[in-house]
């Protein structure tokens, strides 16, 4: 099967019918697994498949190097311009949550859902701890919205809306100061570009100096809530006791919460949006209207308009995969989250955006945050985020249109979904 590969170095694979196109050439293969040539990894798509790789349960399976550059680190050796950021990477950042080993992955994790704290992620009474820090980021970001679009006519959706929504959720409940706020865009996207692309040797010095600036504010940010202590998720990680984290640990947690919380939600927000606007989502902002499917229009819209289609685990010892597969030892293996999600054996009419499709009990869920240990932390988080933006847009702009859809294009990635163009609104007539 040499014709199977990742089309994603294509821009245009990410349109919706193409996409969708090639989700159905996947799952409609005589083979569940192969080879990627340009990315040296094995490509596993089918739902059982992709949990097993996700759970992580399986022995034959490490997390490590999860977060490993897609750019061979060879690369980065031979640019004397990188040399002074993997320095500070390889000495100053230690694995944390999505990569670590079990006890430090587990320490993290055990701090972040604190039972007591008051910014913990624990999902029990979640929306009365954060529902206020996220609707006033949400508002904010709606009003400046209308603004310009009363201004100018034609606005950049996630310039002015998902990208403020999700830096601000993500910076607030870190305590990082309001100036910091525009400036993690930049920090997290160096990191998804790492992790999805393989770069050209001008875009690797920039890209590892704003993962070290990331690193660099989040170790100062650890440090100022050890000597003086915030009701912040960065003061929940610095907190001091027998259960500290050490510095270095907590450091790398909030880079990560960071990265993953402005990223994830960011571009969600932007696909979702995208289709609600669209003929496309047509089901989904139907389903908004209504209180009774709002919790599965979201769910729906996690599943199919996910920025995170791919994550990447690694084989210790030979792998058999539910669907007969076998993947040998020491092979970095990418899940097509984006191509479960849509299996057709596990989801009925897997393009479609059927809210009642959760009505049923122990109806499959997408695996949009992972599952079992290595289920994502922030979900909570992420999914009251973009419940409160998609609500928010549909109740107070209900007239928003997008504006020439045909020019929106999307990055070169294997892992992320992620507009490479503006997202054009206006207000209809």
């Amino acid at each position: 099967m040499d014709r199977l590969q990742l089309p994603f170095n294509d821009p245009e694979a990410y349109q919706e019918g193409r996409l969708a196109a090639y989700y159905d050439m996947l799952h409609q293969a005589d083979v569940s697994s192969f080879d990627d040539p340009e990315i040296g990894m094995t490509v596993v798509w089918r739902y059982k498949d992709v949990e097993q790789v996700m759970l992580g349960a399986d022995p034959a399976i490490s997390n490590k190097n999860s977060l490993d550059p897609l750019t061979p680190l060879g690369q980065f050796a031979t640019n004397p311009q990188a040399w002074p950021h993997l320095v500070h990477l390889l000495t100053r950042v230690t694995p944390s949550t999505a990569n670590a080993p079990k006890a430090p992955h587990d320490q993290v994790k055990r701090t972040l859902l604190d039972s007591e704290h008051p910014r913990s992620l624990r999902p029990q009474g979640f929306a009365d701890r954060y529902g206020d820090l996220i609707r006033e980021r949400v508002d904010e970001a709606a009003s400046d919205l209308r603004t310009a679009l009363e201004q100018k006519r034609v606005a950049d959706f996630g310039k002015i809306f998902a990208g403020p929504v999700a830096a601000g959720v993500i910076g607030a409940a870190l305590g990082l100061p309001r100036a910091e706020w525009p400036k993690i865009e930049r920090k997290a996207t160096a990191q998804a570009a790492l992790l999805g692309q393989i770069l050209p040797r001008n875009e690797q010095a920039p890209a590892l100096g704003a993962l070290v600036d990331l690193s660099k504010m989040s170790g100062h940010s650890i440090r100022q809530n050890i000597e003086a202590p915030t009701d912040s998720l960065a003061g929940l990680l610095a907190r001091q006791g027998d259960r500290a984290l050490s510095k270095k640990l907590a450091t790398s947690a909030m880079m990560n919460l960071v990265a993953a919380g402005f990223i994830t939600t960011y571009g969600t927000i932007l696909n979702s949006e995208r289709h609600i606007l669209s003929t496309w989502g047509s089901a989904i902002r139907r389903g908004l209207s209504d209180p009774a499917t709002v919790r599965g229009t979201i769910t729906e819209s996690l599943r199919t308009d996910t920025s995170l289609l791919g994550w990447k685990r690694k084989t210790v010892s030979e792998l058999t995969l539910p669907s007969g597969a076998k993947i040998p030892p020491n092979r970095q293996v990418v899940a097509l989250i984006g191509a479960a999600n849509r299996d057709p054996n596990v989801f009925s009419d897997p393009h479609e955006r059927r809210p009642d499709r959760y009505d049923m009990p122990r109806a499959p869920r997408p695996l949009t945050f992972g599952l079992g240990p290595h289920y994502c932390v922030g979900y909570e988080l992420a999914t009251l985020e973009l419940t409160t933006a998609l609500l928010t847009v549909r109740e107070q702009l209900p007239d928003l249109q997008l504006h020439n859809p045909a020019l929106i294009k999307y990055k070169a990635d294997s892992m992320f979904r992620l507009p490479a163009t503006a997202v054009r609104v206006m207000l209809g007539a």
